[in-house]
């Protein structure tokens, strides 16, 4: 019967695959590639006879049916740009090459003619121009960042007048081809802004936090990938691993990321991001500068009476780690640390707490100690709705304490600039508000009772008049 016959099928030119005459032209433009004329399809030799194949005619295709047009495609970016769900790069490429010569390319030859030598020329000119327009654009990158640094301008207020210059740039790109050339290679916000300029400004290391227990994972721990597909991880602390009690032995289990949709597809993000700065990258830079060493070791040369106390030098501290105690303040080099923990709100009309974690140098003069320049920017605790434990914030900073204390850091400096020099640290003192203190050091809070942490004795008396001492 003529139902049972064979219906005439198709085949891809790319993929071999063959399809009914509706899905084949449906397959094609899902492709972006160019409908084949009647020598483009080939047999499928192997599932379909060669009479039951046909080709694809373009008088085939309907009014509704929109044809790819291969000159509107200005370079690659434009190709790879487009959906390939049954094509490699590689194929589309060749299919490209291959079809080159097709239609409107059929009168080039092989050999380079008067127009190819003037394209050529052209490229060449337009290369040059788009080299300078790259290294005024660099220039003027460069000068924004250094008038933010003289003026103390914040990141979002330059954020703010980058996306205003690319808007203006957009909007000028219309008619003017130097300003489209700009617009095209002009930085949007601060991390196309640091990656033109090849700087570290933004060299934090990002943490996930847990927003349960306030542990702190690398994001590269915190999914696992299944058939192609990323998951997020849930939070492995176990806050009394040695517990007798089974249920007190658990695992947080709190998610780490969250989905989210993208324009394109579903990504996975962090809850909270604690921001670290690592002290070696912060102190290589501060002694790159041409008086900073000399500054700090200006204490040894100053004049002192006896009896007064001037400054830290002149502390009980200051003398045992300078040969009473420990032989570290003796050699140039070592520095002694102050450490400064302190949560504030950074917008208004709004509850939102943030903690930052900050150092200075006690060897500087000071004049010099705590000013915006000289101080070290350690952590930014993200907001966690109560204050959280410090504890698993501080770990990176102790990790790096303790090298700085054993090894020290070696590195090039303003007065060594060939020869590595070794730096050591020592945190001498900690500076903070009374609640922020008891949090960083473990004193005792204001309102608090046990002043054993081996028995369960508590202050007699109420608030205010506690007896803190024969209990």
């Amino acid at each position: 019967m003529a139902s049972n016959a064979k219906r005439p099928r198709k085949a891809c030119p790319k993929c071999n695959a063959v399809f009914s005459d509706r899905h084949a032209r449906r397959h094609l433009l899902e492709c972006n590639v160019r409908f084949c004329d009647t020598n483009a399809l080939t047999d499928d030799a192997t599932n379909t006879d060669h009479t039951s194949i046909q080709c694809l005619n373009p008088n085939d295709i309907s009014d509704e049916e929109v044809e790819f047009d291969l000159g509107q495609i200005r370079n690659w970016n434009d190709v790879l740009s487009k959906s390939h769900n049954n094509l490699e790069i590689e194929d589309i490429q060749a299919y490209f090459d291959a079809n080159s010569d097709n239609d409107d390319f059929s009168d080039l030859s092989d050999h380079n003619s008067d127009s190819d030598i003037c394209s050529e020329e052209n490229h060449n000119k337009e290369s040059e121009f788009d080299l300078k327009i790259k290294q005024q654009t660099y220039w003027f990158c460069k000068v924004l960042v250094l008038w933010q640094c003289i003026h103390y301008i914040s990141d979002a207020a330059v954020t703010l007048l980058l996306n205003i210059l690319s808007a203006f740039f957009k909007l000028l790109s219309t008619n003017s081809e130097v300003c489209s050339k700009i617009e095209s290679s002009f930085p949007g916000n601060m991390y196309q802004l640091s990656k033109l300029l090849k700087s570290n400004m933004l060299d934090f290391k990002q943490y996930v936090v847990c927003t349960k227990c306030y542990s702190l994972y690398d994001f590269d721990d915190c999914f696992h990938v299944v058939e192609g597909l990323r998951f997020s991880n849930t939070c492995s602390y176990v806050e009394f691993p040695n517990h007798r009690l089974p249920h007190l032995r658990k695992r947080c289990n709190e998610p780490l990321l969250k989905e989210i949709n993208n324009s394109s597809s579903k990504i996975l993000v962090p809850y909270k991001i604690y921001c670290y700065k690592s002290i070696k990258s912060s102190l290589s830079f501060f002694v790159k500068r041409n008086n900073f060493e000399d500054l700090c070791e200006q204490w040894r040369t100053r004049e002192t009476k006896e009896g007064i106390m001037y400054d830290i030098y002149d502390g009980r501290i200051w003398h045992e780690f300078n040969g009473i105690k420990h032989e570290f303040f003796t050699n140039e080099g070592n520095y002694g640390c102050i450490l400064n923990v302190d949560w504030f709100q950074p917008y208004e009309h709004s509850i939102y707490s943030v903690g930052a974690i900050y150092l200075a140098f006690c060897n500087l003069p000071r004049i010099q100690r705590f000013r915006r320049e000289n101080m070290l920017l350690i952590g930014v605790i993200p907001d966690m709705r109560v204050e959280p434990k410090t504890n698993t914030f501080l770990k990176p900073l102790v990790e790096e304490l303790k090298i700085a204390w054993c090894e020290g850091f070696f590195m090039y400096s303003y007065k060594s600039p060939t020869i590595l020099k070794c730096f050591k640290l020592a945190l001498i003192c900690v500076g903070c508000d009374i609640p922020a203190s008891r949090k960083l050091c473990g004193f005792l809070g204001h309102s608090a009772t046990a002043g054993c942490n081996k028995c369960k004795k508590k202050f007699p008396g109420g608030v205010g008049e506690k007896k803190l001492w024969r209990f």
